[in-house]
């Protein structure tokens, strides 16, 4: 049985295009989240322990430095909360005060590869958010995605959200 020419073409085609693409550089450096500034703190990623975060010096200095006295308004914020994160390369701290539902919250994300700290207050549906650039493209990826979710959930409180379709038996 002889194969039509075609295919023996597609299967060169496929071999060549295989070869080369295993010989592309890779050019995306990966970051360690272990290293850095605040790469001591990793170790408490899926851990309780929100004080050793906070009350770390450098980033107790860097919390204070941003908010003033609003730093009783972040500790308040986040004594209901569930263990740290970790979103791209930040530790993530988030939770809510306690008996307000989810109206008052707090997010703080350290971000131990470049030593940077950023803290969003949550109120009534307005956040504050205390970051070292003015660019909203710039925070961190789980920062923008908790408030996407904090103005979402908000926005629904009290309400069915449109996409849910409650049906009663």
């Amino acid at each position: 049985m002889t194969r039509p020419k075609s295919w023996r073409f597609r299967a060169v085609m496929i071999s060549e295009l295989g070869t080369s693409l295993c010989s592309v550089p890779v050019f995306a450096q990966t970051v360690d989240w272990r290293d850095g500034t605040f790469g001591h703190l990793s170790k408490h990623i899926a851990t309780d322990d929100y004080d050793a975060v906070l009350q770390d010096s450098a980033v107790a200095q860097m919390i204070e430095a941003m908010l003033g006295e609003q730093t009783a308004t972040l500790t308040e914020r986040l004594v209901v909360h569930g263990p740290i994160g970790f979103s791209g390369t930040c530790l993530e701290l988030a939770g809510n005060a306690v008996r307000q539902g989810g109206d008052q919250m707090a997010y703080v994300a350290v971000c131990p590869s470049d030593g940077t700290v950023e803290v969003a207050l949550a109120a009534d549906g307005a956040i504050d958010v205390y970051a070292a650039t003015s660019n909203y493209a710039h925070v961190s990826h789980g920062l923008r995605q908790w408030i996407g979710h904090y103005l979402n959930n908000y926005a629904t409180k009290g309400s069915m959200p449109s996409n849910v379709n409650l049906r009663e038996r």
